[in-house]
């Protein structure tokens, strides 16, 4: 396998080639922000973080057709990954029971990155939802939505003697009938033992843009803009971890008259975990929003910018997330509540010893 550093592209890491290196790529939508910056997680709220003492996980169910035993049309198993009281790498599966609360049954939790189904009835999906929290305080840390596989939320612990690496995120602001307001996008980064403590961790802002919310129903925006064709690339040519997909390239026809804007969206539905052919259950990772051109026009009244894009990190080196540090995607509304997507992806280099030799 090869070293982390001797790689000209990231093709091989979201293979897994590269020796104690993994990529993961974190995306979700977040239908109320607020005012204030909070995470992006389709749980639609902050998320009050697992304490650092160690705390139990649980999760429950909104629909008793996601049971284990007796197996159930919808999800059966679940896998959670996240960080032990030492920080290191912890996993645990765990037996749906319908409505019923499943607890995990330790105290040593003190982080979730990620949860997703393993196993599923005739339904290939979640048939509910699966609410995650902490099983002292009650807190909600993830949720798995009705005919989906895993929770979605924009952020990543970085286990002990490990080293993260972002290339950058991708944003988009939901377009409206009336447009009123503008969002805030912002790569964050606390580290532990430096910054905060469980529950209210203070942020560092890395980078952020502000995009405005587009009209959806009209294509020329007075001033303001986007055009009708382009591409959207993943930061720092890093691809996600789904078939090694880069981006994609889009185009809206243009017309005589312009009166429409097109949304267009990259999205991945899981064989086996989610929807059956003809109905699969899809996520969006990334999405653009695009004005329908002017056929006669050749500048439309001074067009640019749209309510979507990326931010990639000059000449695609990364920013260095230490070990034990959290970095996430959080998003804000500048006057009034907003709709948003986003994501980043970030390479973990490091062993489960605890070492960060790359060399096989």
């Amino acid at each position: 396998m090869a070293d982390i550093a001797d790689v000209g592209s990231y093709l091989p890491v979201a293979a897994n080639s590269v020796t104690n290196v993994s990529l993961h790529s974190v995306y979700a939508d977040n239908a109320t922000v607020g005012t204030s910056y909070e995470l992006v997680t389709n749980l639609d709220a902050d998320i009050s973080q697992l304490g650092t003492a160690g705390d139990g996980i649980e999760f429950v169910g909104s629909s008793t057709d996601d049971d284990g035993s007796p197996a159930g049309t919808g999800a059966q198993t679940v896998t959670v990954k996240g960080l032990d009281t030492s920080f290191n790498i912890k996993e645990a599966s765990m037996t749906t029971n319908g409505t019923t609360i499943v607890e995990q049954g330790d105290t040593t939790w003190t982080f979730i990155n990620e949860a997703y189904i393993t196993a599923a009835g005739t339904g290939l999906a979640a048939a509910g939802t699966l609410t995650f929290s902490n099983d002292a305080a009650g807190n909600n840390n993830g949720l798995i939505e009705a005919g989906d596989y895993g929770i979605h939320n924009c952020w990543w612990k970085v286990p002990a003697g490990h080293t993260g690496y972002v290339h950058g995120f991708w944003y988009s602001v939901l377009p409206v009938a009336a447009p009123v307001a503008q969002a805030g996008f912002a790569l964050q980064v606390a580290r532990h033992g430096l910054q905060g403590v469980a529950g209210s961790e203070t942020y560092d802002t890395v980078a952020e843009v502000f995009v405005d919310e587009g009209d959806s129903g009209v294509a020329v925006n007075e001033a303001r803009g986007g055009n009708g064709t382009g591409w959207f690339s993943f930061p720092g040519n890093v691809p996600i971890h789904t078939g090694y997909v880069y981006g994609f390239w889009y185009s809206v026809l243009p017309v005589a008259a312009p009166v429409a804007q097109a949304g267009f969206a990259l999205q991945t539905a899981r064989h086996g975990l989610q929807g059956v052919a003809g109905s699969e259950t899809y996520d969006t990772v990334a999405e653009v929003f695009v004005d329908e051109g002017d056929a006669a026009v050749a500048v439309n009244e001074a067009r640019g910018g749209q309510p979507a894009g990326w931010f990639s990190f000059p000449g695609n080196v990364p920013i260095v997330i230490p070990a034990k540090s959290i970095v996430r995607l959080a998003a804000k509304a500048m006057s009034t509540g907003v709709a948003v997507t986003g994501g980043f992806s970030i390479m973990i280099q490091g062993s489960g010893s605890g070492t960060t030799v790359t060399s096989s």
